[in-house]
């Protein structure tokens, strides 16, 4: 039994015509459609559609209970609804997710990586890492969900439902993460989109560290413009410890004087920064390789992937790993044996008289 007043827990609520916020809810539903007898329906306002304009279709299919965040007409001419007015629907249906899969967001350390380019490369290579290093490794983002090496379909959600977004929906999200902790997973790496941070879906977490990759002129049909896509990731900032930022993006300086948490930097091209690459050398298919340089000294690093954003891909996971105190010899040993990413650059292995190379490579920045 599900009961209302223990997932609003977190949540800000404004008002009710209920006596008592003891009761059971049923599911929880964002679809007026799917709603089913007993359910609860989450009024989230969208770019084309608002929820609060499908109250009717829910309770015709058997919605019980109405989370909202103004009281509609059809509310008024039927006081016989039980309804909730919350500040913030989407912030609220994060929260109640989280809630009901027994805040998996308190049970695990979380590191975050944001930006157009590099997100899942990033993570992979900390997953590598910290793997490495002794931890049960999770990873959510685009390409799939993982425990350790292995690819999960967790419960009855197909791996292609959730991995859909780069970040998942609340619903599928918080069951997820649920799964992972029941598993004894330590650490999660996730993709953060820009679309996720708008839309308040990682709002229960608490990220140790938070990685900034850099922006690229993407999504604008969504966010409007790179002001409003900026601040979209700057947002993820407000959920973290410390940020790690790529001091070679032309938003990182901004970033560090804008975000109030602790914050260090990284880069490829020379910029000074806490953690430097220098003598790069991403010019072969055997894969690339630099010399890290930090307050503390230098780590030779090579890893079998191809492209010189690599190696900033790499440094983004190698200054987060230094930040967790994982030694350099442990990385080192990582990185060497990383394997070949999905769809990131993939070199696929051809027969030897071939005398040309494919690679897989999603190229998502035109």
């Amino acid at each position: 039994m599900t009961i209302l007043q223990d997932l609003l827990r977190r949540v800000h609520v404004t008002g009710t015509n209920l006596d008592s916020l003891a009761v059971e809810c049923g599911e929880l539903r964002t679809n007026s459609l799917e709603c089913r007898a007993g359910d609860t329906f989450l009024c989230l306002r969208g770019g084309r559609l608002d929820g609060h304009d499908f109250i009717c279709t829910a309770v015709d299919h058997g919605a019980r209970l109405i989370i909202c965040e103004r009281v509609t007409d059809f509310l008024r001419a039927h006081p016989e609804i039980p309804y909730v007015t919350v500040e913030n629907t989407r912030l609220a249906c994060s929260h109640m997710w989280n809630e009901r899969c027994g805040r998996p967001s308190e049970r695990m350390i979380f590191v975050a990586v944001t930006g157009t380019n590099g997100k899942t490369s990033t993570t992979y290579f900390l997953r590598e890492i910290f793997k490495t290093a002794g931890y049960v490794t999770g990873v959510i983002g685009t390409v799939r969900c993982m425990i350790g090496d292995e690819v999960r379909i967790l419960t009855d959600l197909a791996e292609s439902k959730v991995n859909a977004m780069t970040t998942p929906i609340p619903e599928r999200l918080y069951t997820v993460l649920a799964e992972m902790a029941d598993a004894g997973v330590e650490i999660v790496f996730m993709e953060a989109s820009s679309h996720a941070l708008t839309q308040y879906r990682l709002d229960p977490l608490r990220f140790t560290a938070g990685i900034f990759t850099g922006l690229a002129a993407e999504h604008l049909d969504y966010h409007g413009s790179m002001e409003e896509y900026y601040q979209a990731k700057r947002r993820l900032f407000e959920l973290c410890g410390v940020g790690i930022l790529n001091a070679d993006d032309e938003y990182a300086e901004r970033m560090a004087r804008e975000i109030i948490i602790p914050s260090v930097t990284y880069s490829i091209a020379g910029t000074h920064a806490d953690y430097a690459a220098s003598d790069i050398a991403a010019d072969s298919l055997g894969g690339i390789r630099y010399t890290m340089r930090e307050k503390c000294g230098r780590t030779d690093v090579t890893c079998p992937v191809t492209g010189r954003f690599m190696a900033a891909n790499t440094l983004a996971a190698v200054s987060c790993a230094r930040l967790f105190g994982i030694a350099p010899d442990v990385i080192g040993r990582a990185l060497a044996s990383c394997p070949q990413i999905p769809g990131r650059m993939e070199h696929l292995p051809l027969p030897e008289n071939c005398d040309f190379d494919v690679f897989i490579d999603y190229a998502h920045t035109p």
